[in-house]
């Protein structure tokens, strides 16, 4: 069955299937706990057909479905409509033939859809005077236990998610006015932590790290998974129904926009390689005080090499990054040109780690770059 490609697609109780693409499964709404919407199956709308069709009813057919392995996890939702013996139905479905596997059916009324992980099915079932997470098993259909919480009518699907260091497996339920994290286990379950917030009614819990995030019209949330400890960081002055699932994309990376002052050329560096590329903070004035230690010492570590020897060795300290590396490179080459003429190589390096030099204690300390060079020549001419 893995010839078929996982499309979210159920329309009036049709399911279409583009066929021989291999394809990842979709386990949770906008594909995975972190709500990308990615998926690896390449996909030609011209080429779908349908494939099977589910029963509905006049509240509406099969809806919100997921897909893990070779099953089809879907909801038919009776709203908010309790006469004339209807009932929300969970079902799972056979993903190539649309036999069904199981179906639980109960009264509620506005229940959430579901969410699937850890080997569960839950939902959020609620009535007129109460409300309860509904842990089903996701093999068999059977209800393993139900967890009260407190929900509203209207909850948004459950995000359930595994632990990859010690298994333990969390329903993050949210409505437009609290989020809970309950806890599963395979008899029972407990509500481990519930906050309240200004969530609109349609964010779906984001998994981002060890964080889940939810996002009302105006309002942005982060949580501790573990404490529920809160960040509400941010706040536009606005709230009321709505609100939007936050879609989050590890992939994306944060870059440093480095400007060379020089060319005026524009330099982007992933803030995780800051470190491998030699990126720094500007020097202190502690760093300052120690590179004119430096340009006071009189050695010369390569006055007795050839001028290409002494070049690569320059070079090779230029290239570290490192101020104090830079500063004696400096150091050298103005003492050794009071003794010998320096090649045209060494005279540019000369100039290189000069202006290095120079440019970075001017930024430092927020001085001209004349006022800087004549400090360093004075050392020179002192000594």
């Amino acid at each position: 069955m893995r010839g078929l490609v996982r499309l979210q697609i159920i329309a009036a109780g049709a399911i279409l299937f583009a066929r021989l693409v291999v394809a990842d499964d979709w386990p949770y709404y906008q594909h995975d706990a972190r709500h990308t919407g990615y998926s690896s199956a390449i996909v030609n709308p011209q080429a779908l057909s349908r494939a099977w069709t589910a029963p509905s009813f006049f509240t509406g057919g099969y809806s919100t479905p997921v897909i893990v392995g070779n099953t089809i996890y879907a909801m038919q939702n009776q709203q908010g409509y309790s006469g004339g013996g209807l009932r929300t139905r969970v079902t799972s479905f056979d993903l190539a033939t649309g036999a069904i596997n199981w179906t639980y059916s109960g009264s509620f009324v506005f229940p959430s859809q579901p969410g699937v992980g850890g080997g569960f099915v839950t939902f959020v079932g609620t009535t007129f005077t109460d409300s309860s997470l509904y842990v089903l098993d996701a093999v068999t259909g059977a209800l393993r236990y139900t967890v009260p919480i407190l929900a509203q009518m209207g909850s948004v699907m459950p995000t359930v998610v595994r632990n990859p260091v010690n298994g333990h497996v969390t329903a993050f339920v949210a409505d437009g006015a609290r989020v809970s994290a309950v806890s599963l286990g395979p008899a029972s379950g407990s509500v481990r932590w519930t906050r309240d917030g200004q969530f609109g009614g349609d964010s779906i819990p984001t998994v981002v790290g060890n964080s889940i995030v939810l996002a009302g019209p105006g309002q942005y949330y982060a949580f501790d998974q573990a404490t529920g400890a809160a960040n509400h960081f941010w706040s536009g002055g606005i709230n009321g129904g709505g609100g939007t699932t936050v879609a989050y994309d590890a992939a994306r990376q944060q870059f440093y926009v480095l400007r060379i002052l020089d060319t005026d050329r524009k330099i982007m560096v992933p803030v995780a390689n800051a470190g491998a590329v030699g990126l720094r903070q500007v020097i202190s004035e502690q760093e300052i005080r120690e590179i004119f230690d430096i340009l006071r010492e009189r050695t010369i570590a390569f006055d007795n090499q050839t001028w290409n020897r002494r070049y690569r060795g320059f070079m090779d300290k230029i290239k570290t990054g490192s101020i104090y590396d830079v500063a004696e490179v400096l150091r050298d080459l103005y003492r050794l040109k009071t003794d010998k003429q320096l090649s045209f190589g060494e005279r540019r390096m000369l100039d290189t780690a000069r202006t290095l030099i120079v440019k970075e204690i001017a930024i430092a300390r927020k001085q001209t770059e004349e006022q800087v060079k004549t400090e360093i020549e004075a050392i020179f001419v002192a000594n």
